[in-house]
C-alpha cells in the first residue's frame, strides 16, 4: 500500500501508512509487555532492542516534524527532514554494528 501511494503521488498517504503501522506495532508490543510476566524485550536480542528504540525515536521525531513545520530550508532539504534522514541512517549504522 505504501509503494502504491508513492506511485500515485500521495506521499502523505505513504508516510501516514508507515507511521500508523509503526504506532500500531508499538501499541501491540506494549500490550504484550504489559500482559507477560517479564519484560518482552529481555527475551530478544540486543539488535531488536536497538531497532525498537530507533523506531520509537524516529517516529517521535517525524510526529514532531508534522506538528511543527519549519519555515526555512537548508540548501534543498528542510531541517526536520534532515534530522529524520540522519536518525534513519544512524539507526541503520547501529544495527549494522551490532548485528
Amino acid at each position: 500500500a505504501t509503494f502504491a501511494a508513492i506511485r500515485m503521488g500521495t506521499v502523505d498517504m505513504a508516510v501516514g501508512n508507515i507511521l500508523g503501522s509503526n504506532a500500531f506495532n508499538m501499541v501491540i508490543l506494549g500490550a504484550v509487555d504489559f500482559a507477560s510476566p517479564q519484560p518482552v524485550l529481555t527475551l530478544v536480542s540486543d539488535v531488536h532492542c536497538i531497532t525498537a528504540a530507533c523506531v520509537i525515536i524516529t517516529t517521535g521525531a517525524t510526529t514532531l516534524s508534522l506538528l511543527y513545520r519549519a519555515e526555512k530550508r537548508w540548501w534543498i532539504i528542510e531541517p526536520d527532514a534532515a534530522l529524520i534522514a540522519l536518525l534513519v541512517l544512524g539507526s541503520l549504522f547501529l544495527v549494522y554494528l551490532k548485528g
